[in-house]
């Protein structure tokens, strides 16, 4: 119900535009990775998917009251950059997520895009697939930097920008397995393709 509540609520805002939903396997466990233009990213993949998807979030989104409250509950998993102990409890996390056949999903990039662009894959990806080697999908988003949920600059949002409905794009890749640790600009580059189709 949930769920309904949140799309039809997106939907009056946004003009949104999924494709390859049927990519995500109905069972058994897969990486999600995504770029990360906006913290709207996440709601939208949860909305729309037709299975619950754990994230891989910065750990400070925890600490707000009522979005930390949310995450908790959601049973998100938070990671702290710079702390080698937290990181290793994060990483075994999301291993236990994916031993359970769940669906995880992580931003490569390892923050906020500052421009909307992709950025280079951190090495936290494939840490991750070495701990847990499980199927890949890529998921390219396009349009969440228009929104008020990014890190553009607000003297580049021009008033009216507020009250034009936005278009918020969403292509969902084929699974992919790998037989060792995947290259990150590889998929990087699969990201890029996907965003532009």
């Amino acid at each position: 119900m949930l769920k309904k509540i949140i799309k039809t609520a997106l939907r009056l805002l946004y003009n949104i535009k999924i494709t390859g939903l049927e990519n995500i396997p109905e069972h058994g466990p897969a990486i999600i990775i995504c770029n990360h233009q906006s913290y709207l990213d996440a709601v939208v993949l949860c909305a729309f998917s037709p299975r619950d998807i754990t994230f891989l979030s910065w750990y400070k989104l925890f600490e707000s009251k009522v979005l930390g409250f949310i995450l908790k509950a959601h049973k998100d998993i938070p990671i702290k950059d710079g702390d080698a102990e937290q990181r290793k409890w994060a990483f075994n996390q999301c291993c236990d997520v994916l031993s359970n056949s769940r669906l995880l999903c992580l931003y490569p990039e390892g923050s906020l895009s500052p421009d909307g662009e992709i950025h280079e894959f951190k090495k936290g990806l494939k840490h991750l697939w070495s701990q847990c080697a499980k199927p890949i999908i890529p998921i390219a988003i396009d349009g969440f930097y228009d929104t008020a949920f990014s890190r553009k600059p607000k003297h580049q949002r021009r008033f009216k920008d507020y009250f034009k409905r936005k278009t918020l794009i969403v292509n969902i890749g084929p699974s992919m397995s790998f037989s060792s640790p995947p290259d990150t600009a590889l998929l990087k580059k699969i990201i890029e393709v996907l965003q532009k189709h």
